[in-house]
């Protein structure tokens, strides 16, 4: 399987910039956006202005990119994304990426990597800016990876990736100090929280029945169930790549234990192309769109799920 993360797609690699403003103008997303009233057609085919909604556009093409509440505050990219020059000069971070999809701007910043066992982990910040001030509030996600071969390794740990949401004026440097102190409180909780659920699934020994009892839940291949051809075609096809992410080099020190079998789903999950596209004739994965990335990271939650109802790990969300 190709090894890459879910974003190497997205936007364009700002890592040389030397600010923000020069990653937003690298990745062509230094443009504003600007409120627009909302109007609806009446049966006299006058044009009424909605008084409670605008429409959030585009300055330079027009584009219409989101309806919200009148009561919103419509916040720029340069003013959403202004911490991060703070953010990677306290933690000796980078940005790495930054890109436009979704009706959204995204940065991914990777922040120094630490250490689980003796794994190189690197725990990476998603930072989306929807343009609303509130309701759809500036959202920030930690995304750990395991660095030997980009496994993603979130949700499965905790019920949601979420880290921070923050409605905020971003202008008011000291709450945008106090926001940074928050994000940077809470990655340090959830990397702890994975290390000490890493420990214990590491030292938890899986037998090869066992494994291939836990693919057999994830991916059923038996023709008797009630299941259409095409969805046991895939679900043979993800349990033989589960299966290639299970004996791979580099997982050699944690096969047969948990910790290694949550890797391989990991593996799977984040890399390998759906069986949809294989059908299609793709060998690699193609510009998977970050909302598949997501629903596939669903079979993490479900892995961790059998593992702590079956197999008695205390794993706690």
């Amino acid at each position: 399987m190709e090894r890459f993360f879910p974003w190497d797609n997205l936007g364009c690699d700002v890592s040389t910039c030397a600010n923000v403003n020069e990653a937003l103008k690298a990745a062509q997303v230094d443009w504003e956006v600007e409120a627009k009233p909302v109007f609806w057609q009446n049966n006299d085919g006058k044009d009424v202005k909605v008084k409670d909604s605008i429409a959030v556009v585009r300055k330079d093409n027009q584009e219409f990119i989101s309806e919200i509440s009148s009561k919103s505050n419509v916040i720029q990219n340069a003013q959403a994304f202004d911490f991060l020059d703070t953010l990677v000069e306290k933690t000796g971070g980078v940005i790495e990426r930054v890109g436009y999809r979704d009706k959204a701007v995204h940065a991914i910043v990777k922040l120094p990597e630490e250490t689980i066992l003796d794994d190189g982990v690197a725990p990476y910040l998603v930072v989306r800016n929807s343009f609303c001030g509130k309701g759809k509030p500036l959202e920030v996600f930690l995304s750990p990876y395991r660095l030997a071969c980009a496994n993603q390794l979130s949700d499965a740990i905790s019920k949601s990736r979420n880290v921070f949401k923050s409605d905020f004026y971003i202008e008011d440097k000291e709450r945008q100090s106090s926001t940074i102190e928050s994000i940077l409180r809470i990655k340090e909780k959830r990397m702890k929280h994975l290390e000490q659920q890493a420990s214990i699934m590491a030292t938890t020994k899986i037998a090869a029945r066992d494994f291939e009892n836990i693919v057999s839940q994830l991916f059923p291949t038996d023709a008797e169930l009630d299941i259409s051809k095409k969805k046991l075609a895939a679900n043979e096809y993800a349990t033989e790549q589960l299966y290639v992410a299970y004996d791979s080099e580099d997982l050699s020190n944690f096969k047969g234990t948990a910790w290694g079998v949550f890797n391989a789903v990991s593996d799977f999950a984040t890399h390998a192309p759906s069986y949809k596209k294989v059908e299609k004739g793709f060998d690699t994965l193609p510009s998977e769109h970050l909302g598949e990335i997501e629903n596939r990271i669903k079979l993490l939650v479900a892995t961790r799920y059998i593992l702590s109802h079956q197999y008695g790990l205390k794993l706690s969300y």
